[in-house]
């Protein structure tokens, strides 16, 4: 227990998601008397949505040269920032749901987001839907930053609410 209460403060992400899908089948709850602090959460989430954007622009260059690159990369970041997502619903008290696609539409909801970037990519992942220009899959793209900003500034704005 106690070494769980020294590293509560160094992965809150993963401490907040044990704590709300725990199960106590036998013995004391660990979590029973650990403190999770949202300032915490909130700096682990906006450091680690802050890196994936980051990584995401550096990528865009080598991926910018073909439509099927391009796809693929949001595609697989997607899933990614789906899971920081969850982070994010729960530092602001909402139960996150599991499934990735039903938490970044739950984000889009909470958030006031526009869905339409987040929808085309996952149709990328349903099916072999490709964007028909270059144009179009950078138009995508270009929504697509623009939202995960969007959703930074969200907790970057966290403990001024």
């Amino acid at each position: 227990v106690e070494e769980l209460a020294d590293a509560a403060d160094v992965f809150p992400i993963e401490f907040y998601q044990m704590a709300r899908a725990r199960v106590v089948l036998y013995g004391q709850d660990p979590f029973e008397f650990l403190k999770l602090s949202d300032a915490n959460l909130r700096h682990q989430t906006e450091y680690e949505l802050r890196s994936k954007l980051i990584q995401l622009r550096r990528m865009y260059i080598p991926a910018s040269v073909s439509v099927e690159k391009l796809r693929d990369l949001m595609s697989d970041s997607l899933a990614s920032f789906a899971a920081l997502f969850r982070a994010v619903l729960m530092l602001h008290g909402e139960d996150a749901p599991v499934a990735k696609p039903d938490c970044v539409r739950a984000t889009v909801r909470r958030f006031g987001l526009n869905a339409e970037p987040f929808e085309k990519i996952f149709a990328f992942r349903a099916s072999d839907y490709l964007p028909a220009t270059e144009k179009e899959a950078n138009d995508i793209f270009a929504a697509y930053m623009d939202q995960l900003d969007r959703v930074i500034q969200v907790v970057d704005e966290f403990d001024q609410a």
